[in-house]
């Protein structure tokens, strides 16, 4: 069965507001609830996801319940995509006698969320998942473990997590990943000599940090040079709207755009046609915006970090804990596959936002 609950519930810094430093944890940007034409809808279907962890027996129909801790849609799209994930796993489970609740944290700070976690404690859930907001949000973890409760990260962690005793963290690996994007960024502009323009949210943010970093590192060596080390935006898509404008209009050898949230399409926005045909606009997150962008040819690609997949997979694995007691092979690091979605693979992107396959 699956049921999605409300319940009342710093991980950046004290000057981020709450949704910012939700943004700043999840590494996508506050939107508002996707329209329908986002792909992202509600998925369905009682059979395990091809390809995709399977559950195991459960022979003495033992009663599991499973806590998805996480954000609402109205604060980023992209958690409309990983409410589908819980919502298919549970349907998946419902014939091992699971039940999957996705707990929507509705005080967006490091204290809503820990409220949110130790209510699920306190109900009886075998297994807790977790979307941090930093390390504040792992002493409720460790209390989960040290009750006997199977805990897992998911979407954004924080260096605190492992040693909470958490089974494993499921979610992306942005150091490594953004450096592979920054070489096919390279690749994609081509091989005459161009300048690149970097847009963060914050700086002060680890998984920003991370992926800016990478950004950087994938084009260094390259015939694409970067503009400085890039430009903090935040959460204001105005504020990318204004450093893409001004990246354009300060180098006329622009060629792309390597964003390292999801600002929802708004840089590209900015470009006119013949501006898009030859700047690259890249940016997290597969959203109604970004598709918009990518369909008009403003944008050329999104990076989808499989969000269905943060909970659907956690949700099989944590299952499977409860029953074996053993994690999902391979140890605590269960990195999601980054997807670069262009307008070539964006209905099939969108299909797997939604059905996971």
């Amino acid at each position: 069965m699956f049921t999605s609950l409300s319940r009342s519930a710093s991980a950046v810094a004290a000057v981020l507001t709450a949704s910012a430093l939700l943004v700043a944890a999840a590494g996508c940007s506050a939107t508002s609830s996707p329209t329908a034409g986002s792909g992202i809808s509600a998925a369905s279907g009682t059979d395990p996801v091809a390809g995709r962890p399977t559950p195991v027996a459960n022979p003495d129909k033992k009663k599991v319940k499973i806590a998805i801790v996480d954000f609402p849609s109205q604060v980023a799209e992209v958690f409309k995509a990983s409410e589908a994930g819980a919502s298919r796993a549970g349907q998946v489970l419902a014939a091992y006698n699971v039940q999957v609740d996705y707990l929507p944290v509705t005080t967006i700070s490091a204290d809503g969320v820990n409220q949110v976690v130790r209510t699920a404690m306190n109900d009886g859930y075998d297994a807790i998942a977790v979307t941090l907001l930093g390390a504040a949000n792992c002493a409720p973890m460790k209390e989960a473990v040290a009750k006997g409760i199977k805990v897992a990260a998911i979407m954004s962690s924080a260096d605190c997590v492992e040693g909470t005793g958490a089974l494993f963290y499921h979610g992306e690996d942005s150091l490594a990943a953004w450096t592979a994007i920054g070489k096919q960024m390279a690749e994609a502009t081509g091989t005459e000599p161009c300048t690149a323009g970097v847009v963060t949210g914050f700086f002060s943010a680890p998984q920003h940090e991370a992926r800016r970093e990478g950004l950087l590192a994938g084009i260094a060596g390259s015939h694409l040079t970067a503009v400085g080390k890039g430009v903090e935006a935040g959460v204001d898509p105005a504020k990318y709207q204004a450093a893409a404008r001004d990246y354009v209009t300060a180098n006329p050898d622009l060629c792309a755009i390597l964003i390292t949230t999801g600002d929802n399409g708004a840089a590209a926005s900015t470009l006119t046609a013949e501006q898009a045909a030859k700047i690259k606009v890249i940016s997290s997150d597969l959203t109604s915006g970004t598709r918009k962008q990518i369909e008009a040819g403003k944008q050329y690609a999104a990076v989808e970090q499989d969000p269905f997949g943060s909970t659907y997979d956690s949700s099989i694995w944590l299952y499977n804990a409860v029953i074996t007691g053993n994690g999902p092979e391979g140890g605590f690091n269960q990195p999601v596959k980054n997807l670069i979605v262009t307008k070539a693979n964006l209905e099939e992107a969108l299909r797997m936002q939604t059905e996971g396959a």
